[in-house]
């Protein structure tokens, strides 16, 4: 019956390592610069210059496929109450 069935474990990524990913460099390709007007890599860097006294996060757990379609992360990101 239903009560057999075992639920299938998520794995769990650290809140670090989002926040990781979405802070490091990331190569652009073909990047036009505007000083030179030639074509080279750049690179890409998110950051925060100042911090506001409450920061809320909204985790989207999604990547592009081989297909270039999004799919959802079947995965569970637990916040620490502090960061």
């Amino acid at each position: 019956g239903d009560e057999d069935r075992e639920e299938p474990v998520k794995p769990r990524v650290p809140m670090e390592a989002c926040l990781d990913a979405f802070f490091s460099e990331t190569p652009v390709e073909d990047y036009m610069s505007p000083v030179t007007g030639q074509k080279g890599i750049a690179q890409k860097r998110q950051g925060i210059s100042t911090f506001p006294k409450y920061l809320i996060l909204h985790m989207c757990r999604y990547v592009v496929g081989d297909d270039w379609r999004p799919k959802k992360l079947d995965c569970l990101v637990p916040a620490p109450p502090t960061l």
